[in-house]
């Protein structure tokens, strides 16, 4: 995983240093638990029976959440931030 992200993050002409590689590492890291994440959803199902017999979401949306904002703010300290709309004004 980190090789894609490498990968991206050279194709965007970001230079990275040595300094970096924590980062990488946790995003790497971040991205290999959100699909871990996703999969069990989709095995799973969205919701999943509750010890009371009802319906409750299943644990892992609660995680992907925290995982999904972690890795944007790993990105942003990486240089990779939401693009800024072109101005579009004639």
């Amino acid at each position: 995983m980190p090789s894609c992200i490498l990968a991206e993050l050279a194709s965007s002409g970001l230079q990275l240093t040595p300094a970096h590689r924590a980062l990488v590492s946790l995003a790497a890291t971040l991205s290999a638990d959100i699909k871990s994440c996703w999969k069990r959803v989709e095995e799973d199902g969205e919701y999943v029976t509750g010890g009371s017999g009802g319906l409750k979401p299943h644990s892992a949306l609660q995680r992907l959440d925290l995982l999904r904002r972690d890795l944007i703010k790993v990105m942003t300290q990486l240089g990779l931030q939401k693009p800024e709309p072109e101005d579009t004004t004639p």
